[in-house]
């Protein structure tokens, strides 16, 4: 009987130094407009590549630190935040790189969120926006402003905060707002303070989602259709997902398991009986939890990387569960898998080479 190995690594979009093998925690990225280049912070500077993979290529060069890309509708400039001059200020570059322009000045911090054209930059800041405001200028609660590329003073644009916000070419905001202090990587709550999306046009305000969890980070599609994120069918679990599929293929549900419900000692010696003897055709599981110990491979047929891990030794790691004396197939198959347009190609290439 055939057997499937599934290996996932928590894909993270961090890695490190491009002139390194393995880089590590490659940050903030942010996808050019023609889908082609992601922006990215990297030890403090800016870096753009490929979204198939290849060269970096390093924007900013300077001892402070520079994060939080975001292109230009024209993917021509990047804005971004730095704190070269003390506190977090928003400057601006050319994609190619070069010498950037400082757009704020305030002696607080100041974050870039997205375009309002070619021209405008809208930014998140905590300054006291009105005499009439009854938000305290402290951070928990920013306003957002606009500020020119060609210079000048910070405009405000809202008074309250509009989070993760994208404007498309109408001049329509899509954000989710911010109620009050609950932690944001809070899971499955559901209560009044809880976000929810929103969209800011011709000046009115329209709430968009009612469910009572979690709704956030909203990203226009065109001028007629956003996506976000949300919890109201519970938080996405790609090991879920990928047995929901096996069972519409055909696969039955005894036939697969999940390496982290063995969590004794006990439970892992029955589950990898269960797969040497082919009771178990599935077995999917993180690349430390099938590490050392990991003996199943007398039926293994073949092992799916879903993910590119940290370093070239994982890779050996997951191989050796199937590549491994005691298989009894004469030929097995590793099979791994690449996103488009994400930072898979990259990966794979640092680390394979």
């Amino acid at each position: 009987m055939k057997q499937l190995l599934l290996s996932a690594a928590a894909a993270f979009l961090s890695t490190a130094a491009l002139a390194q093998t393995s880089p590590l925690w490659m940050r903030y990225p942010a996808i050019s407009p023609d889908g082609q280049t992601i922006a990215f912070s990297y030890k403090g500077d800016l870096w753009t590549v490929g979204t198939n993979g290849g060269q970096a290529h390093q924007l900013t060069t300077n001892p402070a630190y520079d994060a939080y890309p975001v292109w230009s509708p024209d993917g021509q400039r990047i804005a971004f935040a730095s704190s070269r001059e003390g506190s977090m200020d928003v400057y601006v570059v050319s994609k190619d790189g070069g010498t950037p322009k400082r757009l704020t000045t305030d002696s607080g911090d100041e974050y870039p969120m997205t375009w309002r054209d070619n021209s405008h930059v809208l930014l998140q800041a905590s300054i006291m926006p009105t005499a009439r405001s009854i938000i305290f200028a402290d951070g928990t609660f920013p306003q957002v402003y606009e500020v020119s590329t060609d210079g000048g003073r910070m405009h405000l644009f809202s008074t309250i905060p509009m989070c993760d916000a994208s404007m498309n070419k109408d001049g329509a905001v899509l954000y989710h707002d911010l109620k009050g202090y609950e932690d944001k990587f809070r899971k499955h709550h559901q209560s009044p303070i809880c976000r929810d999306i929103w969209l800011f046009k011709d000046k009115h305000f329209t709430k968009l989602t009612t469910f009572k969890g979690e709704d956030r980070n909203p990203v226009w599609g065109d001028a007629n259709s956003y996506y976000y994120l949300s919890e109201e069918d519970g938080t996405f679990n790609v090991y879920t997902d990928i047995r929901e599929k096996l069972i519409a293929s055909g696969v039955p549900e005894s036939e697969i398991e999940f390496i982290h419900d063995a969590d004794t000692e006990v439970k892992k010696k029955e589950l990898f009986s269960r797969v040497r003897k082919g009771d178990v055709r599935v077995l999917l599981g993180s690349t430390p939890k099938m590490g050392a110990g990991t003996n199943v491979q007398r039926l293994l047929y073949a092992s799916h990387d879903l993910d590119c891990p940290w370093r070239p030794a994982d890779l050996e790691q997951r191989a050796g569960r199937i590549i491994r004396q005691g298989n009894t197939n004469p030929d097995v198959h590793i099979r791994r898998y690449v996103t488009k347009d994400t930072f898979d190609s990259y990966m794979w290439q640092l680390v394979e080479n």
